[in-house]
């Protein structure tokens, strides 16, 4: 499997620390939708071992922006 290389490029709105971090929020956003396109809704609420994709994305997509926002 080849690996792939990525270069953090700082979003120029914001200090350069943080525009790393929003750059990476986007590159795992742009990777998510890239990888469950074109899979069905049964695809996405199928539960294995008692969890669905859907609720996987659901958990990943809270746990980023509660890291963003004061939502606990």
């Amino acid at each position: 499997m080849e690996r792939k290389n990525l270069v953090v490029v700082p979003v120029s709105d914001f200090e350069t620390a943080i525009g790393r971090w929003i750059w990476c929020l986007e590159d795992v956003r742009r990777t998510l939708l890239e990888k469950i396109s074109g899979i069905s809704q049964q695809h996405l609420d199928a539960k294995l071992n008692g969890h669905s994709i859907g609720s996987l994305l659901y958990h990943i997509a809270l746990t980023s922006i509660s890291g963003c926002t004061n939502i606990r």
